[in-house]
């Protein structure tokens, strides 16, 4: 159906459009919800302090286009999932931050031009201003790139040759090994460094 207003519609309940709303009076209140047609009401919010993934999460359920701005902060714990559905979108804006320590599946759009750390996203949606970075090796807060499961040669010799100068940690728990016959390099403008409880092997 449809359902067009010039006057006044005020929600403190759920309003659920899977038709067509058009706004050109006033709205208030709740945003709708559904997957109808929406025009003439504000579905954008702006992150401005610190919230959790479940926060942010009830954002992206209410609002279509999420940012966080410039000094907001996102934690996604390691015991959260949030998604960001088809048709939303997730913007971290310059001198916003998400942390990512738990699990971000999007399947809407991402887009990155503040700072992002932790495990890169997961689903069928895109992503703009991430890094290209191998299974197994998430983003530090000391913007380095942190390698917390077993890597071989090849795969970090390919990863190193198609990134500029990084920092590079192999963390406690972790193996990178080079095998026989394999061969890697660690250009002039890039370290790695190898933690405690963290092993680099060269075999014969």
């Amino acid at each position: 159906g449809t359902l067009t207003n010039e006057g006044t519609l005020a929600n403190s309940g759920t309003l659920y459009n899977n038709g067509t709303l058009t706004n050109t009076g006033s709205y208030t209140g709740n945003r709708p919800t559904g997957d109808g047609t929406l025009s003439g009401i504000d579905m954008s919010v702006s992150i401005t302090d610190s919230i959790n993934g479940t926060q942010l999460q009830a954002l992206l359920s209410e609002y279509t286009d999420v940012t966080i701005a410039g000094g907001g902060e996102v934690t996604i714990d390691e015991s959260e999932t949030v998604t960001i559905p088809a048709g939303k979108s997730l913007t971290i804006a310059s001198g916003g931050t998400l942390t990512n320590n738990g699990s971000l599946v999007n399947n809407g759009t991402l887009t990155n031009n503040g700072s992002y750390y932790g495990s890169l996203p997961t689903g069928s949606g895109s992503a703009s201003g991430l890094p290209s970075i191998p299974d197994g090796v998430v983003i530090g807060t000391d913007g380095a790139f942190h390698i917390v499961d077993d890597m071989s040669g090849s795969a970090l010799n390919d990863w190193l040759t198609a990134s500029g100068a990084i920092q590079v940690v192999v963390d406690s728990g972790a193996a990178v090994s080079v095998a026989s016959g394999e061969t890697a390099t660690i250009s002039a403008s890039q370290a790695l460094t190898v933690e405690s409880g963290a092993s680099l092997t060269i075999q014969a």
